[in-house]
């Protein structure tokens, strides 16, 4: 927040002046509106460009001039039609101090908006305007995680992006079938473009500074003297989006990252890939012909989905767009938005009881026609028809609820299962999770945290008639989900990404004989915990409440060894063997100087419906990297 002169007659015509200044001076501002006898005018930035996945940053700034504080309300789409799987409105609410000038970050999780004019409606102390092309869309449809599309790129505006594209081209056209695995279309033909490039609209001292507004990008390409000029929160933003799997290259000289993470490795004497969480970062000695290249073909050779996911939740996302891009079933058959509960339960069935439908139809049916008819021709009353048969409808339907409600209650059902990345060291969490719910009875609001990524899974094969899907972002940072985002008897699914600052740590002290004893800083009920020390000794233990200390035991069977070297690998052997095991990880991949927990609760993965009455079931696993002290390792 920046404080003006006291004096501000003059602003708008400087921002007349803005408005004549060369383009590449700033992120331009296509749109903006003036309350003009408020003394307030709004600026829009629209974000260009097309997303698969992540949130869409659509950017503001809000300069009050006048000498009272204002209340200004920012929503989007300004006169929504919502359509199949999309978002209604977008809301967020700013107070604005006098004489001053706030930046907003209004934040699309991944579902596009209701079709509209693109225009924004702004309400300022109950006065209302808008602006005309205040935002731009970028995610497509609800096929909202990436799978099987190109890789999206920010460019740094140092960065020659026709260069980038050309090699693109010149790579598909020399190796037609190559990238096959990145055609997009049905049947027969050439293949597409693995990745595309976006430049970005300002320099890195204006980039956001929220982790979420990169959450679209697999990849970010710089020069090494703009990451040392870019400003602290700008670098912190980007590598918390790291943390979650983003991949960024930096040409030349300048990049420095946390040292808790793997040692670079050296190829070819002209790069240096490091470890940052599930992504990395590769770093080129200059900005050559040769580094361009294999940035390509880094990108090319990137197979994976580009977001992180729990193993259960992949497969059913796979499966859906298996069966999208070949006009057939995928290997896991017929499958609809309701699926996802085979490979992520939440509920043992989410079938619709046809036997109990189709018997009360026909009783329904029955009373309603012959039997009621006979009855009231034989009392000579048949005008009573005409109240006994709504009267018969509404005991049918309330009998129906009353089954409803003893086989299945009103309480929601939630199931939650996370893979935490813990640095101790740098005290931040990367958390990649997956939350289903079951509700005989919508439970309205679901609340989520400011840092989380949530990407609702939906089944695009089906249709659906529209929704009122809403968010709102409170003056916390927090983002509330309203309207039809939980349906009554169908389980709903979101898979959640997201980086945090935190806290929460296992307390090693090593004892005589090299022997650990932790305590247990978790935040929540240790049920098997595996620390690896420095020299790749195992210790174990189990049962260790929130809060206590314990002497670990080593565990002496150690047969079959982690060809596991690196923690970024294990990490992800944890997101595949919660989906191929149940859960339980081989303690032989552990890494040296890594723990990993086994939790009964979830410090780390927000309940949507926290405080409310909820039948709750909780998978949490955390992988702990330990300082250079606790791992056990001898003073140098």
């Amino acid at each position: 927040m920046t404080r003006f002169p006291a004096r501000l007659a003059g602003w708008f015509a400087i921002c007349a002046l803005l408005a004549l200044a060369p383009a590449d001076a700033k992120a331009a501002s296509s749109a903006s509106i003036s309350f003009t006898k408020l003394n307030v005018h709004v600026d829009a930035f629209p974000v260009s460009g097309t997303a698969y996945h992540g949130y869409t940053p659509h950017r503001f700034e809000i300069h009050n001039s006048s000498s009272k504080k204002r209340k200004v309300t920012i929503t989007l789409p300004s006169n929504p039609d919502p359509e199949d799987f999309s978002i209604e409105r977008i809301t967020r609410t700013i107070t604005v101090a006098p004489g001053t000038s706030v930046k907003v970050l209004l934040l699309q999780p991944p579902l596009t908006l209701g079709y509209s004019s693109n225009s924004v409606r702004v309400t300022v102390d109950g006065k209302t305007r808008f602006i005309t092309n205040g935002y731009s869309p970028r995610l497509g449809n609800a096929f909202n995680t990436g799978f099987s599309k190109e890789r999206v790129v920010l460019l740094s505006r140092s960065i020659d992006k026709t260069d980038l594209e050309n090699k693109v081209t010149a790579k598909v056209g020399m190796s037609p079938g190559s990238s096959g695995g990145h055609h997009h279309g049905h049947g027969p033909g050439p293949p597409g473009p693995f990745a595309s490039f976006e430049t970005a609209d300002s320099d890195l001292s204006d980039w956001n500074t929220h982790w979420l507004a990169y959450s679209s990008y697999d990849a970010i390409i710089m020069t090494g003297r703009e990451w040392s000029a870019a400003p602290r929160n700008v670098r912190k933003a980007i590598e918390r989006w790291m943390l979650c799997g983003g991949h960024l290259y930096v040409l030349g000289p300048g990049y420095q990252s946390a040292d808790v993470w793997p040692k670079a490795k050296s190829y070819a004497s002209s790069r240096k890939i490091k470890n940052m969480g599930l992504g990395s970062s590769y770093v080129f000695e200059s900005n050559d012909d040769r580094a361009r290249q294999q940035i390509v073909n880094d990108l090319d050779a990137k197979k994976e989905n580009p977001i992180p996911l729990l193993g259960e939740l992949r497969n059913g996302v796979e499966s859906l767009h298996y069966e999208d891009h070949h006009g057939h079933y995928g290997p896991f058959g017929n499958d609809s938005e309701s699926d996802f509960n085979r490979y992520f339960p939440v509920v043992a069935s989410s079938r619709v009881p046809v036997r109990l439908v189709v018997g009360l139809l026909t009783l329904f049916l029955i009373l309603a026609g012959p039997v009621t008819l006979v009855f009231l021709s034989r009392k000579g009353k048949r005008s009573w028809f005409l109240w006994m048969l709504p009267a018969i409808s509404f005991a049918v339907s309330a009998l129906v609820f009353i089954m409803s409600f003893l086989s299945e209650g009103i309480t929601p059902r939630i199931r939650m299962a996370s893979v935490t990345l813990l640095d101790q060291v740098g005290q931040e969490a990367t958390t990649i999770g997956g939350t289903a719910i079951y509700a005989p009875l919508s439970p309205g609001i679901l609340k989520f945290d400011g840092t989380s990524e949530v990407t609702p899974l939906y089944d695009p094969n089906s249709r659906e008639l529209g929704g009122s899907r809403r968010v709102t972002w409170t003056d916390g940072g927090k983002q509330h989900f309203d309207g039809s985002w939980i349906s009554s008897r169908v389980p709903a699914h979101f898979a959640i990404r997201k980086s945090e600052h935190r806290e929460e740590r296992l307390e090693v002290n090593w004892l005589a004989g090299d022997i650990p004893e932790v305590l247990n800083g978790l935040g929540g009920h240790i049920k098997e915990l595996y620390l690896c020390r420095w020299d790749g000794t195992l210790f174990t233990g189990e049962n260790i409440t929130a809060g206590k200390k314990v002497k670990l035991r080593e565990v002496t069977d150690t047969r079959g060894r982690s060809s596991f070297r690196e923690l970024p690998e294990f990490t992800k052997a944890v997101l595949e063997f919660r989906a191929v095991h149940g859960g339980t990880l081989p303690r032989n991949l552990l890494v040296a100087g890594v723990y990993w927990a086994s939790l009964s609760n979830s410090p780390f993965l927000e309940n949507p419906l926290e405080g409310r009455s909820a039948k709750l079931e909780v998978e949490s696993h955390i992988v702990g990297i330990l300082g250079y002290g606790e791992s056990g390792r001898p003073s140098p």
